[in-house]
């Protein structure tokens, strides 16, 4: 599920789209993962563009991950931490609809 305005505004910083996108997969208790941000982002971003911006939400504890089983193979689902983290990236999420 890319968002549809991503594709017009390529404007967006990754950072941005990334956080809103695991945002949207938290609040619907769906997991994800860097490889599933590479699938959803290939026709936008690259993989050095995903993998840095991921490393900045990291460094800024806007994100956080714990390892998971998913479909036989051991992932680190990402969840955006902290409730003003949460609400930052809802607003975000509620503007690039």
């Amino acid at each position: 599920m890319v968002l549809e305005s991503m594709k017009e505004e390529v404007n967006i910083a990754p950072e941005l789209a990334i956080g809103v996108e695991i945002y949207r997969h938290n609040m619907n208790h769906k997991p994800i993962h860097f490889s599933m941000l590479l699938e959803i982002f290939k026709d936008i971003y690259c993989r050095k563009t995903v993998n840095r911006a991921l490393d900045k939400l990291f460094d800024l504890c806007m994100v956080d991950a714990e390892w998971k089983e998913l479909d036989g193979l051991w992932v680190r689902d990402l969840y955006i931490s902290g409730s003003a983290y949460k609400e930052y990236f809802k607003k975000a999420s509620e503007e690039l609809k």
